[in-house]
């Protein structure tokens, strides 16, 4: 027995689906590409004969560009294909939110308690609190990390990180 399709509608879901997908991966391509440009030509990412400042963004650029052509590349010999998919729970919404309202409190704090401290708290809260891992687990982590970039940054690269009102 043959399926029949809805009155109306000409696009199965799988064909609207797979045309969304095509027209996201294809602004992310542009959107990949401006980057490129601009880093090249804004960012002088190649100067002197070294890496400008520019060269992490042109990286970027560059990933945005493969992957998005990958996934096209896949749309079009049908390798990427899902029927099933679902949408979030409100727990998982909820959860998502909560992420983003911690980031968002987290770069706001920033400017008053520096970066490494700010990384610190938001790596603790989000362990903690919204993984639920073990209060020894998150706040092993949440000192490793930040003091891991801080070493990373500041001592191996000479970069300075972000400092706060407090000096930290």
């Amino acid at each position: 027995m043959e399926k029949t399709e809805s009155a109306g509608s000409s696009e199965g879901p799988r064909d609207v689906t797979q045309t969304a997908d095509r027209i996201v991966c294809g602004a992310f391509c542009v959107l990949g590409g401006y980057i490129c440009y601009s880093s090249i030509i804004d960012l002088d990412a190649f100067s002197q004969a070294q890496l400008g400042s520019g060269a992490i963004p042109l990286l970027v650029g560059l990933l945005m560009i493969a992957s998005s052509l990958a996934v096209l590349f896949q749309l079009r010999s049908r390798r990427l294909v899902s029927d099933d998919v679902e949408m979030p729970t409100k727990a998982e919404g909820l959860r998502a939110l909560s992420l983003l309202a911690l980031t968002i409190l987290a770069a706001a704090m920033t400017p008053l308690v520096g970066l490494v401290v700010a990384l610190g708290l938001f790596t603790l809260i989000e362990l903690l609190v919204l993984e639920k891992r073990s209060l020894l687990l998150s706040a092993s982590t949440a000192i490793i990390l930040p003091v891991g970039l801080y070493c990373l940054f500041e001592v191996l690269l000479g970069v300075p990180m972000p400092k706060g009102l407090l000096g930290i």
